[in-house]
């Protein structure tokens, strides 16, 4: 196993926060050659975001593309929405 801790610059609201620690998830994943991988995440907005291959065109839709490419790598990757943060 490993641990990841890295820290993020120019943050400008909680989405994109969000997303950069989905893209060094799946990064840290790949890296470590995990193949069936379950994120989970408090925003049911940003797993459908990721779930579904509908053009984003908010502020983070470039790093949600990211985020798509990089999950289509694994074996298995399956997204999780846990708690209740709408956003």
């Amino acid at each position: 196993m490993g641990a990841l801790a890295a820290p993020v610059k120019e943050v400008t609201n909680s989405m994109l926060v969000k997303v950069l620690a989905a893209i060094k998830a799946l990064e840290f994943a790949r890296d470590m050659g995990f193949h069936d991988i379950v994120l989970e995440g408090d925003s049911k907005i940003l797993v459908n975001r990721l779930l579904y291959s509908i053009q984003d065109i908010s502020g983070v839709g470039v790093l949600v593309e990211e985020a798509r490419l990089l999950s289509r790598q694994g074996r298995r990757i399956t997204w999780a929405s846990m708690g209740c943060s709408p956003s």
